[in-house]
């Protein structure tokens, strides 16, 4: 076997507005269910204080992608095209391509939930770009709503799991395992929307949770510091006073981060049973948090840290050996 041939392949899954969930497991009375991050975090290595480089999509996407900060790279906001502000031969995955692996992706890792357009995918990625259907164009015919912020909304029919942008993207990537047949090492980018808002889950995952159960922390009664700047440029967006509607919106993103936590169970069990388990380095990382409702504010943006403590806080390195991952 050549050099190049032992060169482990590379996977890089994402999350999308992911809470450092290891936090989450108790902290508001019902039990945050993430089973798959669970078993994953216990054979791997796990970073559980690391922060992200802005508490907004693009500027953290663009800079753990490039190795760049924000202001380095110029992307400071939620550009539409951060491209245009850094090119992609400036991207780490284009240095895979360039030493000879085979680079594909699926999924919002770089940026958006549609495909990169075709002059960067093919600076960066070795085969054709994947369109994925999003959460959002899941018809109300089908649907119901559970309430809380955003509404809640659901499908009622496990039939139409497949409509669900989380469950194209972990297809996507157990076709890849199955298929793929060159003699290169991989990149494989997965994408996940969720728990991404407006937090539409199959019925089952909102059913998962009884809202009754749930309870602000005692550590809330104390109050926060407040900050002008922030109440100037990051306004509150959720009475928690309001305690029903609170603990509704907290059962609609526990929903969401189970419901993606689910597909990532499906890419790790599919990735272990194929022919890549030993040889394959894998890389799980939000872009960063979320406030569920402290502070009255139920969105990123801010540098409090349930907004900002995020990329690598679900960081798993694993690396095949002896027939499993360690």
């Amino acid at each position: 076997m050549s050099t190049q041939d032992a060169r482990k392949n590379v996977i890089l899954i994402t999350f999308d507005d992911a809470v450092a969930f290891w936090k989450y497991k108790t902290a508001f009375g019902e039990a945050l269910q993430t089973p798959n991050l669970d078993r994953i975090c216990a054979e791997s290595t796990a970073f559980q204080a690391a922060y992200c480089q802005a508490p907004v999509c693009s500027p953290s996407r663009a800079s753990f992608m490039s190795g760049q900060s924000p202001h380095q790279s110029g992307v400071t906001g939620p550009y539409k095209n951060y491209f245009e502000k850094i090119p992609a031969e400036a991207m780490w995955p284009y240095k895979l391509k360039q030493a000879g692996y085979f680079c594909s992706s699926g999924g919002k890792v770089m940026q958006g939930y549609d495909a990169l357009p075709d002059e960067i995918h093919q600076t960066l990625f070795s085969d054709n770009p994947k369109k994925f259907r999003g959460d959002w164009q899941i018809p109300e015919a089908i649907s119901i709503e559970f309430g809380g912020l955003r509404g809640g909304k659901a499908a009622k029919d496990e039939k139409d799991d497949p409509r669900f942008y989380d469950h194209q993207a972990a297809n996507s990537a157990r076709s890849f395992f199955n298929n793929y047949k060159e003699d290169a090492p991989f990149y494989r980018e997965i994408g996940f929307y969720g728990p991404h808002g407006p937090w539409i889950t199959p019925r089952r995952f909102k059913e998962m949770y009884d809202e009754k159960n749930f309870r602000k922390p005692k550590a809330w009664q104390e109050g926060f510091d407040e900050s002008a700047f922030m109440e100037l440029h990051n306004s509150q967006n959720l009475n928690a006073d309001k305690f029903k509607q609170w603990r509704k919106s907290v059962r609609n993103y526990f929903s969401a981060l189970s419901h993606t936590d689910y597909h990532l169970g499906r890419i790790w069990d599919a990735l272990k049973a194929s022919r890549f388990a030993d040889n394959t380095l894998v890389i799980i990382a939000s872009d960063h948090g979320l406030h569920l409702g402290e502070r009255n504010r139920f969105r990123k943006h801010t540098l409090w840290c349930p907004s900002s403590y995020k990329v690598g806080h679900q960081i798993g390195l694993s690396t095949g050996g002896s027939g499993s991952f360690v």
